[in-house]
């Protein structure tokens, strides 16, 4: 049990690697436990009975991105990162938790999203025909 004021702070370069891999790899089993829980604790995510069923939920990437930068009940851009200004700023989670902890919930939500951020995958668009020949004549 963790004692008030003294919580142990979350390796938040560890879960930025594993979101990373996961996109990189275009694989949500990629996911590790220690992220997983992470992202239900603090990121407003339901915990889908476990990380498999997670997994299981969340195999589109691009509803996990959506959802790592809203959170699974809004649709607001800037929840989780409100999430991590309190986290950061507020003097009871501090008292409660400690500044340690507070500090890295505060920087582990903030990589994720940019994580996420990072990842989007703009559609790319097809290119006229026209302009392949403009292209084709310059050359």
């Amino acid at each position: 049990m963790q004692k008030d004021g003294h919580w142990k702070p979350y390796n938040f370069d560890y879960m930025e690697r594993n979101i990373a891999r996961v996109f990189r790899t275009e694989d949500i089993k990629e996911l590790n436990k220690y992220t997983y829980n992470f992202i239900i604790l603090h990121m407003g995510f339901i915990a889908h009975y476990s990380l498999y069923g997670f997994q299981d939920c969340y195999q589109d990437l691009d509803e996990f991105r959506l959802n790592l930068q809203t959170s699974e009940y809004s649709r607001d851009p800037d929840y989780n990162q409100r999430w991590a200004n309190r986290y950061k700023g507020d003097r009871d989670f501090i008292k409660w938790y400690g500044q340690a902890y507070c500090s890295s919930v505060s920087e582990g939500i903030r990589q994720i999203i940019a994580v996420a951020k990072a990842t989007s995958q703009q559609a790319s668009l097809p290119i006229p025909a026209w302009e392949l020949a403009l292209t084709k004549e310059r050359r």
